[in-house]
């Protein structure tokens, strides 16, 4: 149990990335689901297979299934992100990485799957979290990631008792070298969002790194 997000590609501006999320949403237009079966599944897992003749099922499956939990198209197929398409139309990185950074944070949800709904938001979680303690280092985040029954934290964010905690239980169980590419993937996909940066392997807001180390 912990914040899985095992993804087939991590890049936001790559074509693989951009031409999956398409191939997605074109799917659910031209098909008008209603409900969910696993004949649309396999159908986008052939689309996929045969548009990338190197991706195997299994990674074609990562591929649809990140982007439910990045917050791009919604369990069981029957909608997609308001901003979806604007993303995929973006002429700039800069801007899709600003449409990126509004859906991550307003709808991701990175125990959702294809088949399984998720109502917890681990980034609002996270991000709360370092409203209320300033800074977050890469172990504070690992151990946020063991942290599941958001539902139970009334107030919705941790305090510095509560991740160091976290970060605690995550070294006692080893978590860091079990799920090291769930941990990298996260990473990878903070780092690209608007109003965050990592000093030092720390992450902060942005307006308080210049504050606390200067424009540099």
């Amino acid at each position: 149990n912990y914040w899985a997000i095992t993804v087939e590609y991590s890049n936001i501006n790559d074509k693989p990335f951009i031409n999956t999320l398409k191939e997605i949403v074109d799917y659910i237009d031209n098909n008008n689901i209603k409900k969910y079966n696993k004949k649309d599944y396999s159908n986008l897992v052939s689309i996929l297979i045969k548009k990338y003749p190197k991706v195997d099922k299994g990674s074609a499956r990562k591929s649809i299934n990140q982007f439910i939990k990045l917050g791009f198209v919604n369990t069981h197929f029957l909608s997609y992100h308001r901003l979806s398409k604007d993303f995929l139309n973006a002429t700039s990185n800069r801007k899709r990485q600003n449409i990126f950074s509004n859906i991550f944070y307003s709808n991701s949800r990175l125990r959702a799957s294809v088949t399984k709904s998720c109502d917890d938001s681990q980034i609002s979680f996270l991000i709360k979290t370092l409203e209320e303690v300033g800074k977050l280092s890469r172990e504070d985040i690992i151990g946020l990631m063991t942290v599941i029954d958001l539902k139970k934290i009334r107030k919705g964010y941790f305090d510095k008792a509560e991740v160091e905690k976290a970060k605690n239980y995550a070294i006692n169980i080893n978590f860091k070298d079990r799920k090291y590419n769930q941990i990298r993937f996260l990473i990878k996909f903070i780092k690209q969002l608007e109003g965050l940066v990592f000093v030092n392997k720390v992450l902060y807001f942005k307006e308080d790194a210049k504050q606390i180390f200067g424009e540099d």
